[in-house]
């Protein structure tokens, strides 16, 4: 799979380099940690400077803000990094994020499904429009693509099948939508929540808000 110029130049811009282990930032207390993942320009720090708080009621709830910036994918230790902080501790966990963060959480529950008890993706970067245009007429994955194609072929594929639930939240006029769209017709498991707002924290507050008003 080819992936366009600016994509690759993007990939190649400089970030900060992944630490090991991975820093995190934890609020609230709970059997059942949700693991949560930035977007590619944002850090967990950035959280927390959003207003990323447990609403009232949510006092048995435990959230880990995972510092996985795309330092991590560009050197591509994003899965090493996530495994070691989040290990086999808790047997059951959910895991989620944001944009890239909705890629790599994705990336986490297609290999460890039998830890992963839902998965909570906001505007997840699933793709571009040629992988999108490639999905729609059926295409498969090719000895040629990248390693990245390769994966986000493995994931679609994985979020098509799966019995894990998906909590899957989009803004109707976010870029993604549309491979959003399609994937909620190929995949009956999933039902995306659509609100209105593109791909920007003013957004995903809401769907933050929203996701635990619709959690028991």
């Amino acid at each position: 799979m080819r992936w366009p110029l600016a994509f690759l130049l993007f990939l190649s811009a400089c970030f900060p380099a992944a630490v090991r282990p991975i820093p995190v930032r934890s609020i609230g207390q709970g059997s059942v940690p949700l693991y949560f993942l930035p977007g590619r320009y944002s850090r967990a720090a950035d959280f927390v400077k959003q207003g990323f708080e447990l609403p009232n009621g949510q006092d048995g709830v435990s959230v880990v803000f995972i510092d996985a910036h795309m330092g991590y994918y560009r050197q591509k230790v994003v899965m090493d990094a996530l495994e070691e902080v989040i290990g086999d501790t808790h047997p059951s966990i959910k895991v989620g994020g944001i944009s890239l963060g909705g890629f790599g959480a994705v990336m986490y529950a297609r290999r460890h499904a039998d830890q992963v008890r839902e998965l909570v993706l906001f505007s997840p970067f699933l793709g571009d429009k040629a992988f999108l245009d490639r999905v729609k007429v059926g295409d498969d994955v090719r000895d040629s693509d990248s390693e990245l194609g390769k994966e986000l072929f493995a994931c679609w594929a994985f979020l098509k099948e799966t019995k894990i639930p998906v909590r899957l939240y989009c803004g109707e006029q976010d870029d993604f939508a549309p491979l959003l769209h399609f994937l909620e017709t190929e995949a009956p498991n999933i039902k995306v929540h659509w609100l209105p707002g593109g791909h920007d924290w003013p957004t995903w507050k809401i769907m933050w808000l929203n996701y635990f008003s619709q959690t028991p």
